[in-house]
């Protein structure tokens, strides 16, 4: 991780918002700063947070994205499947970030 990455994370951790780590089998890795409350349940930080930040794996069903906040071991288990597999879905079945429901 570079300095700005450091930088990045520790200006953005505070108690109302959180960086989420994203794994999507479309589009890979991404980051995202999240609100606590309204992008994200201030529960569900608490529970599967770590130092700010939380970990998410977004999974297709029927074309639907639905996004599963797992802790950081298993996050990091399916980041090795995903890399290991290499796959994209077909294009016909993606649909847009912005109908994305954490849970």
């Amino acid at each position: 991780m570079g300095l700005w990455s450091t930088v990045r994370r520790h200006v953005h951790r505070s108690k109302d918002r959180v960086v989420a780590h994203i794994l999507d089998p479309i589009s890979g890795y991404s980051n995202r700063e999240l609100r606590v409350g309204s992008d994200i349940a201030a529960d569900t930080v608490r529970r599967m947070g770590e130092n700010g930040e939380v970990f998410i794996v977004v999974k297709y069903e029927s074309g639907v994205p639905s996004a599963i906040v797992r802790r950081r071991e298993e996050w990091l288990r399916v980041q090795a499947r995903q890399e290991d597999v290499g796959s994209v879905p077909d294009p016909s079945v993606w649909r847009s970030r912005e109908e994305l429901k954490i849970s």
